[in-house]
């Protein structure tokens, strides 16, 4: 995977992750989050095509594979919280 792909996957999911813990009323780690996503945004916009083109670690896959299954784990709880809100 490019860096450049790499950092739009993990503006992606810090993105989905910040709204998920709006609905789990988890206000600092959702700004947390939005911060880090806006962070790949910008890096993914100013990398020079030597930067883009780099592939990644795999280090930089496992932190992926993390906030992956962190994402997954927190909009599990939060559709859990939306379907006890709705009863």
């Amino acid at each position: 995977m490019s860096m450049y792909c790499y950092a739009e996957e993990m503006y992606k999911i810090c993105f989905k992750i910040s709204q998920v813990l709006i609905v789990l009323e988890e206000k600092s780690l959702s700004e947390f989050y939005s911060a880090a996503a806006d962070g790949f945004y910008n890096r993914q916009h100013n990398m020079t095509l030597k930067q883009a083109d780099e592939q990644t670690t795999p280090e930089h896959l496992n932190d992926l594979a993390n906030l992956i299954s962190f994402y997954t784990d927190k909009e599990k709880l939060a559709c859990k919280k939306l379907e006890m809100e709705a009863v």
